[in-house]
């Protein structure tokens, strides 16, 4: 075989990476069937919402409500469900009010998921719960720090939770293809720095060490764009997936709404 061959063989082959990453990036940044694979247990008829989005999409959750005058904004990871947070949080974080909706294509949610659905989603799912709220939290881990990012650019926020964040899905997408140029290619970015570097919110960040998914670096870099930090920890007993499962993943949430109000009374 002539090395002219040999080269051909190559730039086709690395054209049809490109040509795979652009027509299958929707699976890759939204594996929305991991949702769909365990059957999870349904909200009681007395938690669960059914919201419809502004184009008439029907997105299911649940909202556990009328604890307080403080409300929390759950956006979750690309593969979860966020029916599997009811045992965890259905019996704490008194005094305060969470509502969390499955993305599109997610759960039993209605539509195909993409960055500009799930940010004008984010919206509407502000302004229809917020309405009565002394403070309103916002809370995202993984894809859903880039969903809460940009939705605390967008509407008043009292506090951010970022867990185990990344600075753009674009930047990410870097690391795992470094010799494909991923600049027009990714056409859903999540760029998070952007929206972070202008906020004035104060932020808390839970980070995992051995993160392969969302690295510790690009939180790191994240946080060069974070303007009021509050409050950081780094754990590194656990993994990506299985932070949900850490014993502090829900005290730090509990101990990162806390120091936003004592912010709040200090400032």
């Amino acid at each position: 075989m002539s090395i002219t061959t040999l080269l051909l063989a190559a730039l086709l082959g690395y054209l049809l990476a490109i040509v795979l990453l652009w027509l299958f990036q929707e699976r890759l940044i939204f594996p929305a069937y991991r949702s769909r694979r365990t059957p999870l247990e349904r909200a009681p008829a007395g938690l669960e919402t059914l919201f419809e989005a502004r184009d008439g999409t029907a997105l299911e959750g649940f909202w556990l409500k009328a604890r307080g005058d403080r409300l929390l904004l759950w956006f979750d990871g690309n593969s979860d469900n966020v029916h599997q947070l009811l045992p965890h949080i259905t019996h704490r974080f008194k005094n305060l009010d969470i509502a969390a909706l499955n993305y599109r294509g997610y759960g039993k949610s209605q539509g195909r998921p993409s960055q500009e659905a799930l940010f004008e989603d984010a919206l509407a799912i502000y302004d229809h719960y917020s309405q009565g709220y002394r403070r309103i939290y916002l809370l995202g881990r993984s894809l859903g720090s880039g969903v809460a990012s940009f939705l605390s650019g967008q509407r008043k926020t009292d506090g951010l939770i970022l867990i185990t964040p990344f600075r753009s899905i674009r930047d990410l997408a870097r690391l795992r293809f470094p010799f494909v140029p991923l600049g027009f290619l990714v056409r859903h970015p999540f760029e998070s720095w952007r929206y972070l570097q202008t906020g004035q919110i104060p932020v808390a960040l839970l980070g995992v060490k051995r993160d392969r998914i969302t690295p510790e670096a690009q939180a790191q870099a994240l946080k060069k764009h974070i303007r009021h930090l509050i409050k950081e920890e780094w754990l590194n007993d656990t993994t990506h997936a299985a932070v949900i499962h850490h014993p502090r993943y829900f005290t730090f949430i509990e101990e990162a709404i806390e120091a936003f109000e004592t912010h709040h009374k200090e400032s």
